[in-house]
């Protein structure tokens, strides 16, 4: 029992004092946010940490009431497990404290303060919370699996530092936002439970899964393979992305997030899901879009309109439409039947902004794979499935998803194995004193 407490008046009292703190701290955190430069990035940066946190304080509360960690005397029926009183402040001062404190928050320090606190505040919460011999555990979990990533990753996004890892951390974020956060928390706002699934459903399921989220994964790995950028509105790229998704429509992630949240809805037999899904499209349609065109031909210009103009919102083209500075060529060893054979096809199917030309005769160091070059802003070069798979992109939409499908980590892994060891093994182009530069019979269609 809590020493300050030692009655029913008392623990009003209490909970009174509770509120005042919580509400002078998060004061504190807010005149430090705009006490900073960039208040709002600042604020916006810590978004999918706050969502990071608010999902993380849900998944160890539970397995703390399953395991006997803590428990909750006074939880609310709508926030889960934790009472919102606790939960909110909880989740606020975890998410945008680091960049109120500082431009370069450490992970490690920071989490430790966030330790240290929890363990002077947590034996005084009775009665709110009741705490078992192991909670610690659980502290530790909190720590190690919420406050350090959380930190981690808001510190990147605002620094702009390891894109890769801070691409990671967000797509994560987002996909437990869809899978299980609105569902879960639609379920507690309306009291429709969610019923059970077997493994076997899950396993099926899965598969028409994955699909649909398929153009929104290509899209993330477009903005970061080719403009240096994330999904993240203030972590943007750095240029307009035309290809991938982008060829074909445009909000590519919007559509499979919204898809995928409807496949969970009817899957899991849950209307509030349904309309937490109906609820984003008319966000997303008729708020969020016109404030994103904005926002994008402010920054892009003449380069965006030309986009917006040859691209419709979710609806995807038939055909590719890449930005006029785009081109792209793939080269094919001439010597080899099998890779002759590629070459032919892209040549007779591809959008004029592809070419296709003999490896043997690129100077420099040998290319031992098919290799896929693009020039848009500078050149890079792609090669083996990953070169198949972006030349894909400029025949059709239906080859084009199954070049976003091989794309994708670990399906271009595991396509890459089987294409050395079933079909062409890497081996280098290198051209012999007779032979002849070789040209596809659709030569027309070369740039």
């Amino acid at each position: 029992m809590n020493p300050f407490i030692d009655s029913e008046i008392s623990e009003d009292l209490f909970e009174g004092i509770f509120s005042v703190s919580a509400l002078a701290v998060l004061s504190l955190v807010g005149f430090g946010l705009i006490s900073k430069a960039d208040p709002g990035r600042r604020f916006a940066v810590s978004v999918p940490a706050m969502i990071w946190v608010a999902s993380g304080i849900v998944i160890v509360d539970w397995l703390a009431a399953d395991r006997g960690w803590w428990l909750y005397e006074l939880q609310s029926e709508f926030f889960f497990f934790s009472p919102p009183l606790l939960f909110i402040p909880w989740v606020l001062i975890w998410s945008l404290s680091p960049l109120a404190l500082g431009h370069s928050p450490r992970p490690l320090l920071t989490a430790l303060s966030f330790l240290l606190v929890d363990i002077l505040i947590m034996p005084l919460m009775d009665p709110w919370v009741k705490l078992g011999d192991r909670w610690w555990i659980g502290e530790l979990l909190l720590i190690v699996l919420v406050a350090i990533p959380s930190v981690i990753l808001s510190s990147l996004i605002y620094s702009r530092k390891r894109l890769k890892t801070r691409v990671a951390l967000m797509v994560f974020v987002f996909s437990w936002l869809v899978l299980f956060a609105i569902p879960m928390t639609s379920s507690q706002l309306t009291g429709v439970e969610i019923g059970e699934i077997e493994l076997q459903a899950i396993v099926i399921w899965s598969q028409p899964l994955f699909l649909l989220s398929v153009p929104g994964i290509a899209a993330v790995y477009e903005l970061l393979e080719r403009a240096n950028g994330t999904p993240y509105p203030w972590d943007p790229p750095e240029k307009v992305v035309t290809s991938g998704p982008y060829a074909y429509m445009s909000n590519p992630m919007q559509l499979s997030g919204f898809l995928v949240l409807l496949l969970v809805a009817a899957v899991l037999a849950h209307w509030p899901t349904l309309v937490a899904g109906l609820t984003a499209l008319f966000f997303s349609v008729g708020i969020a879009h016109a404030q994103e065109q904005s926002v994008l031909s402010k920054r892009w210009g003449s380069e965006w309109e030309n986009y917006k103009s040859e691209h419709r919102n979710w609806i995807p083209r038939f055909k590719p439409k890449f930005s006029n500075s785009y081109r792209a060529t793939l080269y094919v060893d001439g010597g080899c039947g099998d890779c002759r054979q590629v070459g032919e096809w892209f040549a007779s199917r591809a959008h004029n902004s592809l070419g296709v030309r003999d490896a043997r005769f690129v100077k420099g160091t040998p290319l031992r794979r098919v290799t896929y070059s693009w020039t848009d802003h500078g050149s890079v070069s792609v090669s083996g499935i990953k070169a198949i798979s972006a030349a894909l992109d400029h025949t059709h939409l239906g080859w084009a998803f199954i070049g976003w499908a091989l794309r994708i980590w670990p399906v271009s892994v595991i396509a890459q194995l089987v294409s050395d060891v079933l079909l062409t093994r890497p081996h280098e182009a290198i051209a012999g004193p007779e032979d002849r530069e070789w040209y596809p019979s659709e030569a027309n269609r070369l740039n």
